[in-house]
């Protein structure tokens, strides 16, 4: 039999069951684990693949960069994934380098550069402001005082030679990396320090005809005797005498010059006329002439062939006049005589015809030559005078008759031996074909002479050329 049972049953609330959320702590320290992994990874692969460099530079602390590709420094080493790189190195007064390099797969690969000094600049001057030149390592360069730019660095063999001084050899290291240098050269006067002021100022001042500069001047001169000069435009010249020796300090102080004289610049037409300046020679036109003082002073002005120009003049000091002239022509009448009509009057190389004529020509010395075949010339010299008549006659003897005259054998003036050959004889000259020795143009042929003519009986010896021709 069954039993039943009944229970009132009653509403309660609902409430869902709860479900646990993930934590963000983990999520963020997996993502840290993943990253560590990766990075410790890359590490690790950067250090089985990367390289050892090895950059070194001369000099040692000059600024150095490996750049392109993936490199990582440690001092004057890097580790470098193998591939393409440039290499940079930089330090103040050298050549920079920008080298492009390949990283190979080699363990350890070294890279060694020597930097070049960046040129500098010289500066050198003397002692006594001498201008010597200046040479380095045997190369002129120039004259002191000098400056030399671009100079690459480096020890050079300076040598200065300079008038008055012995000369200087010395060792000169140049610095470069950008720098300028001013040397100061100390060079050992072969001679007489001096010194020699004007005034005016300007002057030149010259040692027996060497000028050496300009007033105020400092310098060395070389020992023995000396002449001193100073000329400045418009002042009378200034002279002294001395003996210098070796080290000696002359000073010659301030000399005062004096006003010069008036100068007369005189020229002509033509040039080349003599002047003479009362009655001293002077020279020739065109010339420039100091005169004494300011008085009257006579001029004279010729030349062979015109007329004598004569001039007084008078020049206020210190100033300066032109005498310009056109000196006319002056001639004279030679007449030209000869035993035969027909015979030809030569003049200065020049013919003038027949003689038996009378010919007006400049006064001055003229060659004459009369002439005609078959006869000796006839040569003299002959001088016009203006207004006096002159005569010139000749005497023309033929060849044969001069030549009958003339010694079969005779001796010249160092005692050799001639022979005459006269215009009748013929010889023969040249060489055979047949003959050993024989040269293309020895043609043999017949020579007549045309006139006389005296030939050695013998060779000419080494002994008689040199008193001929010594």
């Amino acid at each position: 039999m069954s039993k039943s049972f009944t229970r009132p049953l009653t509403a309660t609330p609902f409430e869902p069951t709860s479900v646990e959320k993930p934590s963000g702590k983990n999520s963020y320290s997996r993502l840290i684990t993943w990253f560590g992994i990766v990075l410790v990874g890359s590490i690790l692969l950067f250090i089985l693949l990367a390289r050892s460099v090895y950059v070194d530079a001369e000099p040692i602390d000059g600024i150095v960069g490996l750049d392109g590709g993936f490199s990582i420094s440690i001092g004057k080493r890097y580790l470098a994934i193998p591939g393409d790189y440039r290499i940079a190195i930089d330090r103040d007064g050298y050549v920079g380098v920008d080298d492009a390099v390949s990283v190979s797969w080699d363990s350890v690969q070294n890279f060694h550069y020597r930097l070049e000094k960046l040129p500098g600049s010289l500066s050198l001057s003397a002692t006594d402001n001498a201008a010597g030149l200046v040479y380095m390592n045997g190369r002129l360069r120039g004259r002191l005082p000098l400056q030399v730019d671009e100079l690459e660095a480096g020890t050079y063999r300076l040598r200065v030679t300079a008038d008055g001084y012995l000369p200087y050899d010395q060792e000169l290291l140049v610095e470069g990396m950008g720098t300028h240098q001013n040397v100061e050269l100390a060079l050992i006067a072969n001679g007489a320090r001096i010194s020699v002021e004007s005034n005016p100022g300007g002057a030149t001042f010259s040692v027996n005809g060497k000028e050496l500069g300009t007033t105020p001047f400092k310098g060395v001169i070389p020992p023995g005797s000396a002449e001193f000069t100073l000329a400045h435009t418009g002042y009378k010249s200034w002279n002294d005498l001395a003996i210098v020796k070796v080290g000696d300090e002359i000073s010659l102080g301030e000399i005062s010059l004096l006003p010069a004289a008036g100068v007369l610049e005189i020229s002509s037409t033509p040039d080349g006329a003599a002047v003479t300046l009362n009655d001293e020679y002077r020279g020739t036109t065109p010339l420039s002439v100091a005169m004494p003082d300011e008085s009257e002073h006579q001029i004279e002005i010729y030349k062979d062939g015109y007329q004598r120009l004569v001039r007084r003049m008078s020049i206020a000091k210190q100033s300066k006049e032109r005498l310009i002239v056109e000196l006319a022509r002056s001639s004279g009448a030679v007449v030209f005589e000869a035993n035969l009509d027909d015979a030809e009057v030569v003049i200065d190389q020049r013919s003038y015809g027949k003689v038996n004529q009378t010919i007006s020509l400049p006064t001055r010395a003229h060659q004459i030559l009369i002439r005609k075949t078959g006869y000796r010339d006839f040569v003299t010299s002959v001088t016009p005078r203006e207004g006096v008549e002159q005569l010139v006659r000749a005497e023309l003897v033929s060849l044969q008759s001069a030549a009958a005259s003339l010694a079969l054998v005779t001796n010249n003036s160092i005692d050799m031996q001639l022979k005459l050959l006269r215009p009748t004889d013929t010889f023969r000259i040249g060489a055979p074909r047949r003959e050993q020795g024989r040269q293309a143009n020895e043609v043999e042929r017949t020579i007549k002479l045309s006139r006389p003519y005296y030939i050695s009986t013998h060779e000419v010896t080494n002994t008689e050329f040199k008193r001929f021709l010594p």
